[in-house]
């Protein structure tokens, strides 16, 4: 009986030293999943329109992971340098849209970007439309009763 508890101890302590020296120690790097990575690609595009409809400044065309918003396609064609805009998240509604391309919105006349999508207007905030493949997004600088 000596023997085995013996034999039972050398094989345990082999077993703990050899997993101190080949069992990677502290943290394991785990990567952190963005909730649009690894999301099938769509297709949108969007247009820029100064004096609807008489201007059309450009149309951009994006591809973006699947479930993003017109902000995230936004921000997509900024990085890769086809759109400018600039403006303010607002807790509790979002991202708001001041300036497109140079073009900022004029508070004391009314004058504002106003978005739609398949032509028809948009009714939340730029940071809660979930786009889906073919959409057209349309910015127009506009006349507005906010």
């Amino acid at each position: 009986m000596n023997k085995k508890h013996l034999i039972t101890t050398v094989v345990l302590v082999a077993l703990l030293f050899g997993g101190y020296f080949f069992l990677p120690l502290g943290k394991v790097n785990v990567p952190e999943e963005s909730p649009l990575a690894e999301k099938p690609a769509i297709s949108v595009s969007i247009t820029v329109d100064a004096t609807a409809p008489a201007l059309t400044i450009a149309t951009y065309g994006v591809s973006v992971p699947e479930g993003s918003s017109v902000y995230d396609a936004m921000r997509i064609a900024r990085d890769n340098g086809r759109l400018d805009f600039n403006g303010r998240e607002f807790a509790g509604l979002g991202f708001f849209v001041e300036e497109v391309n140079g073009i900022a919105g004029d508070v004391e006349n009314g004058m504002y970007w106003v978005y739609s999508v398949n032509g028809i207007e948009a009714q939340v905030g730029v940071s809660d439309y979930v786009l889906h493949d073919g959409d057209t997004v349309t910015w127009e600088y506009e006349k507005s009763d906010f």
